[in-house]
């Protein structure tokens, strides 16, 4: 608790005017050093250019170092000394122009890149003429696959065209045999054959109608005509002779007078 409140006293006891003019110095000092960060960086970056030509002055005095002693001697040197060092500078330069021209090193590879060249493009003109042999090829099967598949579902279709015509011949075989069927089934019916028994003004007895029906015999009697009297007629029969067949029996049994009449 003290130390707390020794701190809270010292904090009380500064002036604020000393607190202000020790940030105002403090942001001036930090201008000053932001300059001085900036002039030396403009020194440096203006420095390099000069530094690259001290390099190549270095590079010239590796090149031919007794030029660059030359200029080093003294003012009091005799004229001897001066011509030797032209004679030095003549031997010099001649060597150097006697060294070996660069076109002379440039032919030997011109020559190899040229032939290089044409064995790259004989290559790849062998390389372009199978890849195109391989192209027609690949079309030639193409066109034999297509046409395959052409022929194929040509004789596909025509087979189906012949079942689908025999279906429809077949069907309509049937259906002719349908209506024949059918015509002979209603000439059959409208060319009916009955036995007549007999003709009556009123309705049979009932032990006449007995004996036809213990015979085995079907029976049917007509409406009454203008007159007002009743056939009895057994059958149908289909045909005549089945009619003639029945009509034995018919007389045997029944009515010996009975007839085949037609309808």
């Amino acid at each position: 608790m003290n130390d707390h409140n020794l701190d809270d006293l010292i904090i009380d006891n500064i002036d604020p005017k000393t607190s202000k003019t020790k940030s105002f110095l403090t942001i001036i000092a930090l201008a000053i050093v932001v300059l001085i960060v900036a002039i030396i960086l403009t020194k440096i970056v203006l420095k390099d250019p000069n530094e690259k030509l001290v390099l190549d002055e270095s590079d010239t005095e590796m090149i031919s170092p007794e030029l660059t002693l030359q200029p080093s001697t003294s003012k009091t040197d005799t004229p001897a000394k001066e011509s030797e060092s032209s004679q030095d500078l003549a031997l010099h330069t001649p060597a150097k122009e006697t060294a070996p021209t660069q076109p002379t090193v440039i032919e030997p590879t011109v020559s190899s890149l040229s032939s290089q060249e044409k064995a790259n493009s004989a290559e790849q003109k062998k390389a372009e003429e199978k890849a195109e042999q391989a192209r027609l090829a690949l079309e030639k099967e193409k066109i034999a696959a297509q046409k395959a598949l052409e022929e194929k579902l040509r004789k596909e279709a025509m087979e189906k065209e012949a079942a689908l015509k025999e279906e429809r011949i077949a069907a309509e075989k049937e259906r002719q045999e349908r209506l024949k069927r059918e015509a002979a089934a209603k000439q059959a019916v409208q060319t009916s054959y009955y036995i007549q028994v007999g003709s009556f003004t009123q309705t049979p007895s009932s032990r006449f109608l007995s004996i036809i029906k213990k015979s085995g015999f079907d029976y049917t009697i007509t409406p009454p005509n203008a007159s007002g009297s009743k056939k009895l007629l057994i059958g149908p029969y289909s045909t005549r002779a089945q009619a003639d067949t029945a009509l034995v029996r018919v007389r045997d049994r029944i009515n010996k007078s009975a007839f085949v009449v037609k309808k």
